[in-house]
């Protein structure tokens, strides 16, 4: 994934490089959009992969490496440039509506509309994570084409409910779960983010390991499991980030003051050393 999103971010540079008129950006963002769409369809299709990653005792144990749903729609760059997009999208849709100074007062008289802006993409996102669990059900493998729609359009859809809900946040439309969402606690989840992306698959491979029976897959003890390995993972992070990624951090920033000192105290000293030269 860290491979992924260095792709992506420079597949997104060059966009930005190209398309310097709102109208090539109005073209070329859907076009790539949906050719990301496409692209994981036909891969789902002619290689007759599954909806969705099936984490399965074996593909557990095997670190997910050998499955090939992951490795061919999950773990590329192309099968995720949809997200990408609508990432970029929304990016330059609230530059815009800075640069306009737009005002939305007018919406909020809608008061229900507004209100369900927050929690109406979170339910709708569960809702289609939830959809996944028909390819568990104990029967048949469902048809290629159900798989094929569902690995097409589950994550393009789950990355659009998400725009929409930070349009609603960033815009302030609502004011109930916007508070939750502006809680200063979450800086401190955002800074062990990473120590906690690093450490999650160790840990749900780990548990799956020690698993001795069968796993009941319902809602609420998916629901249990999932919130487990969050906490075990956000335990495990604080020590990784104060021994590990923060000292790189700062020794990374002393290194990067350090050179730009040098470089301005040169600057200073070059035009002494040519006046003096002169004499």
């Amino acid at each position: 994934y860290i491979a992924v999103d260095i792709q992506l971010f420079i597949f997104g540079l060059i966009i930005y490089l190209v398309c310097r008129t709102s109208k090539s950006r109005k073209i070329v963002l859907p076009t790539w959009f949906f050719i990301g769409i496409a692209i994981t369809a036909a891969h789902t299709y002619f290689e007759d992969l599954d909806g969705t990653v099936m984490t399965t005792p074996e593909v557990i144990r095997n670190h997910i490496r050998g499955d090939p749903t992951f490795l061919k729609v999950y773990r590329r760059s192309h099968t995720n440039i949809p997200c990408y997009i609508l990432g970029m999208g929304a990016g330059y849709l609230f530059y815009y509506w800075q640069k306009i100074d737009l005002n939305l007062d007018k919406l909020k008289k809608y008061n229900m509309l507004c209100w369900m802006a927050g929690p109406l993409p979170l339910v709708l996102d569960c809702g289609i994570i939830v959809l996944a669990s028909y390819f568990y059900m104990d029967a048949p493998r469902s048809s290629v084409m159900l798989r094929t729609i569902y690995a097409a359009t589950a994550k393009p859809v789950f990355g659009l409910l998400l725009t929409v809900l930070l349009c609603a946040m960033i815009m302030k439309l609502e004011n109930v779960f916007r508070l939750m969402f502006e809680w200063d606690w979450w800086a401190i989840v955002a800074r062990l983010s990473y120590c906690i992306y690093t450490l999650h698959m160790t840990i749900i491979r780990y548990t799956a390991s020690l698993s001795t029976v069968p796993f009941q897959h319902s809602p609420m003890a998916m629901a249990q499991y999932y919130l487990f390995i969050w906490i075990v993972s956000l335990l495990f992070s604080i020590p990784l980030w104060l021994l590990v990624e923060e000292p790189m951090n700062q020794m990374w920033k002393r290194c990067l003051s350090s050179s730009s000192r040098t470089a301005h105290t040169q600057k200073k000293i070059e035009p002494e050393l040519q006046t003096k030269s002169k004499f």
